[in-house]
């Protein structure tokens, strides 16, 4: 039945009808209410992940700094590559998710460019200068991890219709195989027998993973790290979210080159962080109180 005969038999006025269709029918199906849907053509888009930023420092001096002087300096430099650069509050986790998943407090950054070239072209000619932090702490300390991945998923695990305004928890894991372990290998166990036990945790409402970019740029900022999957899983709060992810409900085999044997069997970090941003740097920054 397509949206025009749908109109027709709800028998309302024109206008509170054509109002109707535009928001209910679209003039064709109904979308999904999900940020990423399989079969969304590709795209050369991708997106920069930092884990953990600032972790490690005091919260009003490290925003002090980070909204005053760095971001508005970044903005300056790769502003006109950028395409999107927004952070989010990474909730406290518990002391077991620090343990096991490399769960870390800070912040959790997303900046989009239109392409891997747009970001290289970025770093190309000479370095920009940048205000200094007062603390001194490496970077080690405010930077648990930092990649690139591709702007839609690379799968789709669990999960065809979440909302994105609802208030959930999403969950955002970065991972590294073990030396000796290929891509290839690692991908294959992850998405043939990790992903197939992880979509069983009881409260997920959705699970997508990403292969990793390689964004190596011509002038590096600092020493090239390899990480190999991203992941992310939204759970409806914070307990259910613990209940799956501490509480042991799904058993998970461990792949033969596992060196600890405990679920997540690789090297891990992740921040726990809401769906919209705290801030959008593009936009919120100018009218933001920077004294």
């Amino acid at each position: 039945m397509n949206s025009r005969k749908k109109c027709r038999e709800i028998g309302l006025p024109v206008l509170i009808a054509a109002f109707l269709c535009i928001s209910l029918f679209g003039g064709g199906s109904v979308q999904a209410q999900t940020p990423f849907t399989a079969g969304q053509p590709q795209s050369t888009m991708v997106r920069q992940l930092w884990f953990g930023y600032l972790n490690g420092v005091e919260k009003m001096e490290g925003e002090r700094w980070y909204f005053r002087h760095h971001a508005p300096e970044f903005i300056r430099w790769y502003g006109p590559w950028l395409r999107r650069y927004e952070t989010f509050n990474a909730f406290d986790p518990p002391a077991d998710a620090v343990q096991r998943y490399g769960a870390r407090p800070g912040k959790y950054t997303e900046m989009w460019w239109g392409s891997v070239d747009d970001y290289r072209d970025s770093r190309s000619g000479t370095s920009r200068p940048y205000t200094p932090g007062t603390w001194k702490l490496s970077t080690e300390v405010i930077l648990t991890a930092m990649t690139m991945i591709p702007a839609y998923p690379t799968d789709i695990h669990a999960g065809e219709e979440v909302n994105p305004d609802v208030p959930v928890v999403r969950w955002m894991r970065v991972l590294r195989y073990p030396e000796g372990v290929s891509q290839e290998e690692g991908d294959e166990w992850y998405r043939t027998v990790y992903a197939e036990e992880a979509r069983k945790l009881p409260g997920l409402l959705w699970y997508v993973s990403y292969k990793t970019v390689d964004f190596r740029a011509p002038r590096p900022s600092g020493p090239y790290v390899k990480w190999h999957r991203v992941d992310e899983m939204w759970f409806p709060d914070m307990a259910a979210w613990k209940k799956a992810a501490l509480e042991g409900s799904v058993k998970f085999t461990a792949p033969h080159w596992a060196k600890d044997r405990s679920e997540p069997f690789v090297e891990m970090y992740s921040n726990l962080i809401r769906v919209k941003p705290d801030v959008d740097f593009l936009h919120d920054l100018p009218n933001m109180n920077l004294r």
